[in-house]
């Protein structure tokens, strides 16, 4: 909604920055990562007031939001949480476990229905896909809606969360949307096929630029942006004695 509180940054980046802070200086303490979101949310709201910026006299739904994938490896467990359409997914003896949320499948194909029924009735429809998007963004964090990561910290216990093995040589892939957004492109290989190494993830990245740059007026491809950032982090788990002589971890 551009409520623009944060001077010349965006609400949104702000948030990123403020809350990736955050979370790195409660890692060594917070227990399970429900926990860690929780007092990262908080103290970034704390931001807000403290800086001349107030959320509260906004409603929910027009605050700035996010999606996020965590995990926190503990005694050969991996602990998960995905909030939004951010992924993560384990590859573990042999086969994949993708954690993500469906609870979203449902509005982002409302939004997809709605710009192609703008563009059916008229080809210069830019200027009123915003009002789509607000429209869905009505529904953020309510029982009937979606849940999504806010500074308010309601849609926080909602998050899907699970517990996985993790063993040796295991491999963790996390990643947003905009890279997610790959799988749904011609040419583009499965979440089954694509090998979790750093040369196939760099190609995807490719592929999703070279796409979207031959739809630059997203007419094949119908999205909200030319294009969107998109995240990846790929790890592979090293045992303290799988580990020993090396002097640098894969990543």
């Amino acid at each position: 909604f551009r409520l623009n509180l944060t001077g010349s940054n965006t609400d949104v980046s702000f948030l990123a920055e403020a809350l990736s802070k955050a979370l790195l200086s409660g890692a060594e303490h917070a227990g399970a990562p429900a926990d860690l979101l929780k007092q990262a949310a908080a103290e970034v709201h704390r931001q807000f007031p403290e800086a001349g910026r107030s959320l509260d006299r906004y409603p929910e739904y027009m605050q700035p939001h996010f999606a996020i994938a965590l995990c926190r490896e503990d005694a050969g467990s991996l602990h998960c949480l995905v909030l939004g359409d951010c992924c993560l997914a384990l590859e573990h003896a042999g086969s994949r476990i993708w954690l993500t949320d469906r609870r979203l499948d449902l509005f982002n194909r409302r939004n997809r229905q709605g710009l192609r029924q703008l563009r059916s009735r008229d080809q210069e429809s830019r200027s009123q896909e915003l009002a789509v998007y607000q429209k869905t963004r009505t529904n953020a964090n309510t029982p009937d809606g979606y849940w999504i990561g806010s500074l308010s910290g309601i849609g926080l216990p909602h998050a899907v969360q699970k517990t996985l093995p993790l063993a040796d040589g295991d491999r963790i892939l996390l990643c947003s949307d905009g890279f997610t957004e790959y799988f749904n492109l011609p040419g583009a290989l499965d979440k089954e096929q694509i090998p979790f190494e750093k040369p196939s993830i760099q190609a995807a990245f490719d592929h999703i630029n070279r796409m979207f740059e031959q739809d630059e007026d997203r007419s094949r491809i119908l999205r909200e942006k030319k294009k969107d950032g998109k995240s990846a982090l790929l790890f592979q788990v090293k045992t303290a004695a799988s580990a020993a002589g090396e002097t640098e971890a894969e990543i």
